[in-house]
């Protein structure tokens, strides 16, 4: 896998889980009991100057995708619909964020992902450890467009 290939496939996989936090975001902004934006109906948020003071909400909250995750099963366990593999998103999106990647010296080179537990008694344990091959891409871009579609599935049966 050269360079461009594995960033471009790294930026399909970080951007996927942004949008999948959003999309979560607005579903559960538009729940019945979900807290006002505190902007006019139709005003774009991005509009507003650094500084600005909003109300929290599901847009605005400090929640982790973890929480946002258990937020949205507990709604759809409630509506006895599918649910969000929240251990395996997170653990994906851990991984990328706080994991080892190896550095890449040339093309042809496969990255090799490996991410630790936090030290206890000058030790840590490993909690991910992958070649980040084609295949592994794939198959997690694919899971997290498939988490993505049923989160917008579930925002059109809010209505």
């Amino acid at each position: 896998m050269d360079k461009e290939v594995y960033f471009l496939n790294l930026g399909k996989l970080i951007g996927d889980l942004h949008a999948l936090e959003f999309s979560i975001r607005a579903f559960l902004v538009k729940t019945p009991s979900e807290k006002p934006m505190g902007i006019p109906y139709g005003e774009n948020i991005y509009s507003y100057p650094v500084g600005t003071e909003l109300l929290e909400n599901e847009i605005t909250n400090y929640d982790t995708l973890d929480e946002l995750i258990k937020k949205f099963n507990n709604i759809m366990t409630a509506r006895n619909r599918k649910l969000l593999d929240g251990s395996f998103l997170i653990q994906l999106r851990d991984s990328l964020a706080h994991g080892r990647i190896t550095k890449f010296e040339g093309s042809g080179e496969i990255p090799h992902l490996i991410r630790f537990t936090r030290p206890r008694d000058g030790k840590v344990k490993i909690l991910h450890n992958v070649w980040m091959t084609q295949d592994w891409f794939n198959k997690n871009i694919a899971s997290c467009e498939d988490a993505i579609k049923l989160v917008s599935h579930e925002i059109k049966n809010l209505h």
